[in-house]
């Protein structure tokens, strides 16, 4: 591993197999995770993901190994898929080939607000290290780790709503 480390600037691992030895030997560079999820995961799963990983010191999150209904044919035709028969989705966006259309899941609709999390997480830890204090710095800590303790989106929503608060009193100091 920590040859790796010396190669590689991005590291993905499967979140519950990273232990802190590998938090550690890639400190400094990216760390990301990853989940294998399935259509019929919650999803604010994929939402606190990206809570879980600022919480962890960790960049970035890869929950879908591709975006689009992976089985192939149409999302909405359960006996289109492979050859075989076999049909199995792990799809973020599906095709429906019947109405001519492309649709969105929510789970990637949770996926893209947990995105946005994030991005304000990151604001305020980078506002935060251009002007130290240490009252908002446990304000943030404590906040990110309420919310990604929450078992349902309305925990993360709670967590969205003090966070933009936080932004804004950062952003006018």
């Amino acid at each position: 591993m920590r040859a790796q480390a010396e190669c590689f600037d991005i590291f993905c691992s499967l979140r519950r197999n990273l232990s802190r030895e590998t938090q550690d030997i890639w400190r400094g560079k990216e760390l990301w995770s990853y989940l294998v999820l399935s259509s019929n995961t919650q999803p604010y799963i994929y939402r606190r993901m990206f809570w879980l990983n600022f919480r962890d010191g960790m960049n970035g999150l890869c929950p879908f190994w591709h975006m689009e209904e992976h089985a192939g044919g149409d999302g909405f035709e359960f006996f289109t898929g492979w050859a075989n028969g076999i049909r199995s989705n792990y799809g973020a966006v599906y095709a429906d080939i019947t109405h001519g259309a492309v649709l969105t899941s929510r789970r990637l609709e949770a996926h893209n607000l947990g995105r946005e999390d994030y991005r304000l997480m990151d604001f305020c830890r980078r506002k935060l290290a251009e002007r130290p204090d240490g009252k908002m710095s446990r304000v943030l800590k404590q906040l990110v780790s309420e919310a990604a303790s929450g078992d349902a989106m309305s925990a993360l929503d709670a967590g969205r709503v003090k966070l933009d608060s936080l932004r804004e009193r950062l952003a006018k100091r």
